[in-house]
């Protein structure tokens, strides 16, 4: 029976497509057939883990990318995953896909649709997944509330994985970003060593309402 290519399924963690084991050689029949023996199992439909046993996270992660189809990236929290910046996986995978196409729903995937999805997208790393730049800034934009906003980029610093002017960089080419001066001012802040939402917190508190205060006159009304 032929197989596909170890290279192919070695790089993907072990998961191919239907259509990729076609290209490869294979026929509809070898592919029943390898998944009836248990040699392959179906983690999606049309997309297949060509091992038994345990399916690791990465090949989970692969197997997502695969299915939202071209152009997908995994993002968001996922892509913070992969980034080393979360302590524990979310219990769903992100992908984004190009805003032009409306995919199919994947169980435990949510898919973003978004304009930048081929420019945020990293060039070389595996799995598919956007930039860090654009990762973070994404995550800004899903965040419940500022301080979690503000949280991601003191982390993304703080972590060494990019830098404050590289998120004002990707920030100022989106034309709408939600809290835009608030997360600016924390970037300037963050780049003088500020990595954590209580650092930021004590600077905007603390230190400017001194900073303030000791040069208003003697007796001066507070407004």
């Amino acid at each position: 029976m032929p197989a596909v290519p170890g290279d192919l399924a070695r790089n993907q963690a072990g998961v191919v497509t239907r259509s990729q084991a076609l290209a490869s050689g294979l026929t509809k029949a070898n592919i029943q057939a390898n998944l009836r023996s248990g040699r392959w199992r179906r983690i999606f439909t049309g997309v297949y883990a060509t091992f038994n046993g345990p399916r690791p996270r990465r090949s989970l992660l692969w197997a997502a990318a695969l299915k939202a189809g071209d152009g997908a990236a995994l993002s968001h929290e996922t892509a913070a995953e992969l980034a080393g910046l979360v302590d524990r996986p979310a219990g769903c995978v992100h992908v984004t896909v190009p805003a032009s196409r409306t995919p199919f729903r994947i169980p435990g995937v949510v898919i973003h649709r978004s304009r930048r999805a081929v420019l945020g997208r990293h060039p070389t790393r595996t799995p598919p997944q956007t930039r860090v730049e654009d990762t973070i800034i994404d995550l800004t934009q899903t965040a419940r509330r500022v301080e979690d906003a503000v949280g991601w980029l003191a982390r993304a610093v703080g972590a060494r994985v990019t830098t404050a002017d590289r998120l004002l960089s990707s920030m100022r080419q989106r034309r709408r970003v939600r809290w835009r001066r608030l997360l600016q001012s924390a970037l300037h802040d963050v780049s003088t060593g500020c990595h954590s939402v209580l650092e930021l917190r004590y600077l905007r508190d603390v230190e400017r309402t001194s900073w303030t205060s000791s040069r208003r006159p003697s007796g001066a009304c507070l407004p």
